[in-house]
């Protein structure tokens, strides 16, 4: 299984803010998104099958990345 990671992008500036993980589900990185931000979150699955909540000014994202193997 893919490691699953969450990340904060500020939305006026784009700029990638904070990285949580990695996680064993995606359900444990949106609770861990939700204790950072003090709130539920309502997630939605984007096209690239990508899990985005905004909390403004940040948009959160969760998803698997692949894992890198070692040579």
């Amino acid at each position: 299984m893919s490691p699953v990671y969450a990340t904060a992008t500020h939305i006026p500036t784009g700029e990638l803010t904070r990285t949580l993980g990695p996680f064993d589900t995606r359900h444990a990185a949106c609770v861990a998104v939700g204790e950072v931000v003090g709130q539920v979150l309502t997630w939605e699955r984007s096209t690239t099958g990508t899990y985005v909540a905004e909390k403004y000014p940040m948009l959160w994202a969760v998803e698997e990345c692949e894992e890198r193997s070692s040579p």
